[in-house]
């Protein structure tokens, strides 16, 4: 039923079957005015495009629950530039639900539905050939609404939007993928020789980690490896009789500890051990050996670790 503009602000009126006035007090949109005024909460689409408007934070696709969790940004010979999507709920989603958007196109994500629990790789020259690996965004939709967003290079177009949404936690970050604004740890700089993965545990931008190339064949939950501060690859050490061997790496943001596991020149476990610090002091016998570090937020995280990438000495 359409009406004039009248005290309660609107200008289309929606009644139920009894003609009974419909309750607006828990509507989204609802603009709680007795004039025109700018409706941004009223979201208005070119297909599948949001062009105006924005969303409630809570909404009913909420429980299927997908989101980014993996992005490369730089394309090498080995690998495109991807980005990887999971499905963390517990549903299975529909092949025809979710679709990404990148510079103003939507394309779907997924070739088949996503089963809970797995993930899809989408390589971003397939879904915009023309596109900046070193600059971009991507909208998650599940059908037409937003649940998940990733900027990278500089700011978005719908960054103000998905601050406002709760999907990005900052109107002015982006994560940064170009090479004079990334403090690189390890050896000379190729490309490819970065990735960011999500903590699922955080909402947001802050979920974002910066990862090397050492990091590969790290499972999800593992967190960066850190960087050795003593005992470079290729040093050599002279000791005093009985003294120890002093090792100590860098820190890592939410690690409360740190396995260090030394091996002899045959593969030989020689020591192993967690620590909650970023040193350590170990006796071995002359030889050589290789070492690494990894870390965590728990001990069983270790369980099944792949092992890292070994330092020598």
């Amino acid at each position: 039923m359409g009406v004039s503009p009248n005290l309660s602000g609107f200008s289309i009126g929606i009644h139920y079957s009894d003609w009974s006035s419909r309750d607006k007090t828990q509507d989204y949109s609802n603009p709680k005015g007795a004039f025109f005024a700018k409706a941004e909460n009223i979201s208005f689409y070119d297909g599948d495009l949001l062009i105006y408007g924005s969303l409630p934070q809570k909404f009913e696709a909420t429980h299927f629950d997908a989101k980014f969790v993996l992005f490369q940004p730089e394309s090498y010979s080995e690998q495109p530039a991807f980005v990887e999507v999971k499905n963390n709920g517990n549903r299975e989603i529909p092949v025809n639900k979710l679709k990404i958007q990148m510079n103003n196109r939507i394309f779907r994500l997924i070739k088949n539905n996503l089963a809970v629990g797995a993930s899809a790789r989408v390589y971003l020259d397939s879904v915009c050939p023309q596109s900046n690996s070193n600059e971009g965004e991507l909208l998650l939709l599940y059908d037409s609404i937003p649940v998940d967003y990733l900027v990278w290079g500089k700011k978005g177009f719908f960054q103000k939007k998905a601050v406002e949404w709760g999907l990005w936690s900052d109107e002015s970050f982006f994560l940064k993928t170009k090479r004079d604004s990334i403090v690189f740890v390890g050896d000379g700089y190729t490309k490819g020789d970065f990735f960011y993965r999500k903590n699922t545990e955080i909402s947001g931008s802050d979920a974002w980690r910066f990862y090397t190339k050492k990091d590969r064949l790290t499972y999800n939950y593992l967190l960066p490896s850190p960087a050795s501060i003593s005992m470079p690859s290729g040093m050599g050490v002279f000791l005093d009789e009985n003294e120890p061997l002093s090792f100590a790496w860098s820190l890592v943001d939410s690690a409360r500890v740190y396995r260090m596991t030394i091996f002899s020149k045959d593969s030989s476990v020689m020591h192993e051990k967690d620590y909650y610090g970023n040193v350590a002091k170990v006796n071995l016998p002359s030889g050589k050996y290789f070492w690494n570090v990894l870390a965590a937020r728990s001990s069983s995280d270790f369980e099944t670790n792949p092992g890292g990438v070994l330092e020598y000495l």
